[in-house]
């Protein structure tokens, strides 16, 4: 049930930037509340998309995370394991990829 909460956690994380009055950086995920584990804590207090990806989180929100803070896909596709970005490219597994 563990990446439940971190999936969750990011996704408020994401709502909570669209809020017009918000402060707080893209890359400072509130990870309080959530039911995580010390390697997901750890992966989300550091914004290590490759960590987060490993750990299960969905390719859509890293793709919206990595765009709230300013990165192309060109940026962030090489944070995923050596080969990883290549094979979803190649299966055509995740649109943010391919277009």
């Amino acid at each position: 049930m563990s990446r439940y909460w971190m999936q969750r956690c990011l996704f408020d994380h994401l709502r909570e930037l669209e809020k017009i009055d918000n402060d707080r950086p893209a890359d400072k995920v509130e990870t309080d509340g959530y039911e995580l584990t010390d390697a997901e804590r750890t992966a989300l207090d550091r914004a290590d998309v490759g960590a987060l990806y490993e750990l299960g989180v969905h390719p859509v929100l890293i793709n919206a995370f990595c765009r709230q803070m300013g990165w192309k896909r060109a940026d962030y596709a090489v944070l995923f394991p050596e080969g990883e970005a290549e094979r979803m490219r190649h299966n055509q597994e995740v649109r943010w990829l391919t277009s």
